[in-house]
């Protein structure tokens, strides 16, 4: 729709001076020009809709400012920019919120003003942005919708305001690399601070999801898990901001984020220009009086959910303490999925134990019962041959030359190594788990700083994981097999079953080393996202597995040698994708400032972001102890495979 301008202006200089701005910006505009003060009287009254009002106030025969205030008060959305040859100082009380240009006129800033006003700044190239439509005014400033025309990507572009001063120009800027400095995965990104023609943005991540205040709005409930989630997410994030002295405004429940696949992000309000940390005491009193409003009747919630809202609203809560309880609670309100068995198995399954009462003593005693145990037998032994040895072999290590590489922004250094060539697998860890049983204990392989002595190294829902494996059925909507990634296991588990196999868990340098190459590729096939490569989230709809899978082809993972295109210039196989990764690399006091996080590395099934997928990132929200459907791990050794 074109826009419609009112100028008013009796200068013939500036009326054409101005004429010239207006048709520069837009060529479809609409432009209702007058010149003497009866005419512009007569277009205030006759105009119901103005997009921006150009005026003189010294108009002969009228009271200009009068009418000014008049139009204001009857259209008081619409910009005003007075442009005049007189001095209005006296009158600046009568001019608040106007902006005022006198000759000789700063046409840069008067061409951006405008701009401003008509929304032209859309369809506009500000490399490498192309913007989009104007979406409203944010706390920064006009936001609009843009594409990254380098990296392929929708992000949003927070422009200041035109004719800022010095001081708001450098305020600005301070407070961009703040933000982007404060990044974390549960925070919208702040990516690159720029300037177009005198312009300042910013550009941020194309995050839309509902906030936790649209919750309270309209009264919906929330689970007790996703309640366990948000408070862990929002302990997660102010002890990142905590420890690294990130000042930042009070986090209330319009900062909170729940988008539809169930991510918790908290909008970026990292902000210089506060002198001190705020309390995190008032945002958890806060965030547990919310919750406390849309949570089901306290009779039917976790009692553990009861004391940790109590927890929060005391007077001296200890922020590790509530997000440490949070992710205990999270993981056991965590849903059990039990595997659905067949109607033919179960049938079967019945036939068979009746056939071993009722033959129990004459099955010994007979050919036929002979026979039978011979079929027994025959057929334990294609049953148990699930716990054997996967099909295939991937004990295949590859070497990784000593020497220098680039590691994450800047240069490291590595001795020689040999590393897995594909991820540790369900049929490897099972031999693990057999040859513990065998020895009695796992106390040989536990690692140094395990609290507990033999330690039970089985993962997570594992009775489950092997059922549907035998039963060829799904788990969790995926179709898992021997040969897919062990994944619910903790960093202490891994650590045992690289002792076990005579290896150990890489540094995090010697795993970004053999996933980035020496040259430090992006991703392990170059510095291109290609969502076709690698097991991903890309193409993933939660809860949906029919739809899923257009790019990679799975649901959840998949076996560890099926994408070929996830391979690193070392060969090293699904770095970027399936599941991420333990490494030994331990980062004290990570978590909440108290709590040490053993780093995690590379990409999964879960993960759609192209910048959440490159090998460079660190995530460093992991307890030693955590156990995730998302984390596997992999081994290297300091000798040849055959010299161990």
């Amino acid at each position: 729709m074109a826009k419609t301008v009112l100028l008013v202006q009796p200068n013939p200089e500036l009326f054409a001076t101005l004429s010239g701005i207006l048709a520069d910006v837009a060529a479809d505009m609409q432009v209702i020009a007058v010149s003497s003060g009866p005419d512009a009287e007569m277009a205030h009254a006759n105009t119901d809709s103005v997009d921006l009002l150009i005026t003189e106030v010294y108009l002969e025969g009228v009271d200009g400012l009068t009418m000014l205030y008049n139009f204001r008060q009857r259209l008081p959305h619409c910009p005003v920019i007075v442009v005049t040859s007189y001095d209005l100082r006296e009158y600046q009380p009568y001019l608040e919120g106007v902006a005022q240009f006198t000759p000789p006129l700063d046409m840069q800033t008067l061409s951006a003003m405008v701009v401003d006003a008509l929304g032209a700044v859309e369809g506009q190239v500000w490399p490498p942005y192309k913007v989009g439509k104007y979406v409203g005014r944010d706390r920064w400033g006009d936001c609009y919708e843009a594409f990254d025309q380098g990296v392929k990507r929708k992000v949003f572009v927070s422009v200041l305001r035109a004719g800022a001063s010095a001081e708001e120009i450098t305020a600005f800027q301070e407070l961009a690399a703040s933000m982007a400095r404060a990044g974390h995965p549960n925070v919208t990104a702040v990516f690159v601070a720029g300037e177009h023609k005198g312009r300042y943005f910013f550009a941020r991540e194309f995050w839309q999801a509902r906030t936790l205040q649209s919750y309270l709005d309209v009264g919906q409930h929330v689970d007790p898990r996703l309640a366990a989630r948000l408070i862990h997410t929002v302990t997660t994030v102010l002890a990142f901001w905590e420890s690294h002295q990130y000042h930042h405004s009070e986090v209330t429940a319009e900062d909170i984020t729940i988008a539809d696949n169930g991510v918790i992000k908290l909008l970026n309000c990292v902000d210089p220009r506060l002198s001190e940390l705020p309390s995190p005491t008032a945002t958890l009193n806060h965030l547990a009086e919310s919750l406390e409003r849309i949570l089901p009747p306290s009779g039917g919630l976790p009692q553990r959910l009861i004391d940790l809202l109590a927890l929060m609203k005391q007077p001296d809560v200890v922020l590790s303490d509530v997000g440490r309880q949070a992710q205990i609670l999270d993981t056991e309100l965590a849903p059990k999925r039990e595997v659905v068995v067949s109607k033919e198995t179960k049938i079967a399954k019945q036939a068979i134990e009746v056939e071993k009462k009722r033959k129990r003593t004459a099955m010994f005693l007979s050919i036929g019962g002979f026979i039978l145990l011979v079929l027994a037998f025959f057929a334990w032994m294609a049953f148990s041959f699930l716990y054997e040895a996967p099909s295939k072999d991937f004990k295949k290590m590859l070497h990784i030359p000593a020497g220098s590489f680039v590691y994450q922004e800047g240069e490291g250094k590595t001795g020689s190594y040999y590393i897995d060539e594909y991820e540790v697998t369900i049929g490897q860890y099972l031999r693990f788990l057999r040859a513990i049983e065998k020895a009695g204990s796992s106390e040989a392989f536990d690692h140094r700083s395990q609290k507990s002595k033999n330690k039970d190294h089985t993962p997570k829902d594992w009775e489950t994981i092997i059922e549907s494996i035998r039963q060829g059925v799904a788990y969790n909507g995926q179709k898992i097999t021997l040969d897919s990634p062990v994944f619910n296991v903790d960093w202490y588990d891994a650590q045992a079953y690289a002792k076990w196999a005579g290896k150990r868990l890489p540094t995090e340098q010697e795993w970004e080393k053999a996933g980035r190459g020496s040259k430090g590729n992006i991703y392990p096939w170059g510095n291109g996202f290609d969502p076709k490569k690698a097991n991903t989230g890309s193409d993933m709809v939660p809860k949906r597995p029919a739809d899923s899978g257009k790019n990679d082809g799975y649901y959840g993972v998949s076996p560890v040698d099926a994408l070929t295109g996830d391979l690193s210039p070392y060969g090293v196989r699904d770095m970027a994708g399936n599941v991420s990764e333990w490494t030994d690399t331990i980062e004290p006091k990570a978590l909440y400032g108290v709590e040490d996080a053993a780093i995690v590395r590379g990409g999964n099934y879960l993960i759609s972001k192209p910048e959440d997928l490159e090998l460079s990132r660190r995530i460093k929200n992991q307890l030693p102890e955590s156990r995730s459907p998302w984390i596997g791990f992999r081994c290297v050794s300091d000798k040849p495979p055959l010299e161990k």
